[in-house]
């Protein structure tokens, strides 16, 4: 007996997309599940949430960097992943797959996988906890490298039963300080 795969070999799509959109609330502040193929002929899927963003002016979506990230992937125009000084990301987790009953147990153990995955170089500079739109309390984090120099700001919320990781990566403080302001910009569009 021959088994029928799903998904023939030729679905080597760079995305097949099925968005299953919460409809209620605004036009953003949404959360996204993405179905993609596991592999050119495994016909598995995989499963993944990201929070639907506004377009931010001088800055792209990076497709293949979203999809290789399994996130929602900004540089600044003319720039890819690799190359940009400074992206930003976005991802939803659910609650269940997180395996943290509160923002700040998730918040929490997230902001150790990094320190733990930096090996004694990612250093904690700062802590924060921000109120944006409507009422959305946000945990931050400030890490810094000391052999690159690099900074990242992660901010950390909720939407329904995700938890949101919004991340600002730079290769060097200056870089962050000039994308800064467009990455407060999103979240609190975002946000509102």
């Amino acid at each position: 007996m021959k088994v029928r795969r799903i998904f023939p070999p030729c679905v080597v799509l760079q995305v097949i997309v099925v968005c299953i959109c919460f409809l209620e609330g605004p036009a953003y502040g949404r959360v996204v599940k993405f179905v993609l193929p596991e592999g050119e002929k495994s016909g598995e899927l995989s499963f993944y949430w990201q929070p639907q963003l506004p377009n931010i002016e001088w800055w792209e979506y990076d497709n293949s960097a979203s999809l290789a990230q399994k996130a929602v992937v900004f540089v600044p125009l003319g720039a890819d992943f690799f190359s940009a000084e400074a992206v930003i990301l976005a991802r939803a987790v659910e609650r269940r797959e997180a395996c943290c009953p509160t923002l700040g147990e998730f918040a929490s153990f997230q902001k150790e996988r990094v320190i733990t995955a930096g090996k004694n170089d990612i250093e904690l500079v700062e802590k924060r906890t921000s109120t944006l739109g409507n009422n959305n309390v946000l945990r931050s984090y400030l890490f810094s490298s000391h052999k690159t120099g690099a900074v990242e700001l992660r901010f950390y919320g909720e939407e329904r039963n995700f938890y949101l990781v919004f991340s600002l990566k730079a290769r060097t403080k200056k870089a962050y300080s000039r994308a800064l302001p467009t990455y407060r910009r999103l979240l609190r569009r975002y946000f509102e």
